[in-house]
């Protein structure tokens, strides 16, 4: 019963597992093919709104063309007050009827050195020396065009309104990112939202429009809601598929544990092969059974030789990994101690000097011992190896370092060459010692 409860369990994992794996592909490739639509949507969307503008932009500019053939226009600035009224009263119309047929257009406004003359629309004071200004209620595109010398007409235009035309054209969901002072805001009818995170949106390449950039965006939760509804048909699928996969896997342990069991309770009794016996294949009646059980007699046999020849092979190699890593052992001793001497003096080099107190240092200030440390170093060495020669000066370090081992001679005194005619030598104390004194050679 047990090798059929783990049959029955490793059968449902691996179904599982490539259930699970194909979902997590089909989701991988789902996903993708959702930003991809939703990239391509978006790319759409902002190649109409940029066809959308122009052909705002275009209907503006035959207002303008359509206002600046009128007399009106030029008599607005005659000196005879009578003529002038006259002409504002009819441009004012004229303004009007264009305002209220157009949503997107905010105001007009006909300026002569900088004074108004007429304006006409929305009151609100607005920056009109850049092509892009920030009302209180949108983002407004100054249309600005010469008259004559001093004489401006500009239309200003709601860039808010325009966006949502375009929406209402459409039915998409869909907004208007404008990037402004290096900050992002989100395009609402008679709203502006400052936008902290763009991550969370789908954006479009700028709409680069007299240096100021607009990008169509839409939220990603599209994508999240999408998926959400993936995983729900997913876990319906997959709860179904449990079930089945689970009496299926159940009933192919059960055919394949049956006649292994039979075998199994024959076999139970064998501890190891080392005195193998082989089975009685007699009792058995199925033939898979049956050829089984003589190859699991052959098989025996086979690891009852083995075993014993692998005892002795153990044996023998066991013996010869004893004596090699003892010969190991000595030669990495050998090495060591090459290693950290010096091969002139026998004194310790200065490597091992940079090793050892590093840790005599980190001991002293833990324990707060005494650090007694000397350099010595020989006067004149230079003019005996020049004098005597190089043999003569080598023989004067190893006399020096004889003698400073034979004085310092404690176990705990460290004695390094550390270099030249340079020597180093320490140790640590408990209470201060005449250490100075005791250099006296």
């Amino acid at each position: 019963m047990k090798l059929e409860k783990i049959l029955l369990k490793n059968i449902l994992i691996l179904n599982l597992i490539v259930v699970f794996l194909t979902f997590l592909i089909s989701l991988g490739l789902r996903i993708n093919l959702l930003i991809k639509d939703e990239n391509n949507n978006i790319y759409l969307t902002s190649k109409m709104f940029e066809k959308h503008l122009n052909d705002v932009l275009s209907k503006t500019n035959s207002y303008k063309e359509y206002i600046l053939s009128k007399n009106d226009i030029i008599f607005i600035f005659d000196k005879n007050p009578l003529i002038r009224k006259f002409s504002l009263n009819a441009l004012e119309e004229e303004l009007n009827k264009i305002i209220k047929d157009n949503s997107f257009i905010k105001s007009i406004t006909i300026k002569n050195n900088n004074d108004i003359v007429l304006k006409v629309g929305s009151n609100e004071n607005i920056d009109m020396q850049n092509s892009f200004s920030l009302s209180n209620d949108c983002f407004c595109i100054n249309i600005i065009n010469n008259i004559s010398d001093n004489k401006i007409l500009t239309f200003t235009l709601n860039l808010n309104n325009i966006f949502s035309d375009f929406i209402n054209s459409i039915s998409s969901s869909v907004g208007l990112l404008l990037k402004y002072n290096n900050n992002f805001y989100s395009l609402k009818p008679n709203t502006i939202d400052l936008i902290e995170n763009t991550n969370k949106y789908f954006i479009s390449k700028p709409l680069i429009f007299d240096n100021t950039n607009l990008y169509i965006f839409r939220n990603k939760s599209i994508i999240y809601n999408a998926i959400l509804n993936y995983l729900f048909f997913f876990l319906i699928i997959f709860s179904i598929s449990f079930i089945i996969v689970f009496f299926i896997s159940k009933k192919i342990a059960n055919k394949i544990t049956t006649p292994i069991n039979n075998i199994t309770d024959t076999i139970s009794d064998y501890k190891n092969f080392k005195n193998f016996i082989p089975i009685d294949i007699n009792k058995f009646s199925e033939y898979e059974v049956i050829t089984l059980a003589e190859k699991f007699n052959k098989m025996g046999l086979e690891l009852k030789n083995y075993i014993q020849n692998m005892e002795d092979l153990v044996l023998k190699r066991t013996q010869k990994i004893e004596e090699q890593n003892l010969n190991l052992e000595l030669l990495n001793k050998k090495l060591r101690k090459i290693s950290i001497t010096d091969e002139l003096t026998s004194l310790y080099n200065r490597h091992f000097f940079n090793e050892m107190f590093i840790k005599a240092y980190k001991l002293a200030y833990r324990e707060k011992l005494y650090i007694n440390f000397a350099i010595l170093d020989i006067d004149h060495f230079k003019n005996i190896n020049d004098t005597y020669g190089h043999l003569a000066g080598d023989y004067c370090l190893k006399e020096l370092g004889k003698i400073t081992k034979n004085h310092f001679n404690r176990e705990n005194d460290m004695i390094f060459r550390y270099g030249g005619e340079e020597f180093v030598i320490y140790y640590l104390s408990k209470e201060s010692t005449n250490f100075d004194k005791s250099l006296d050679l």
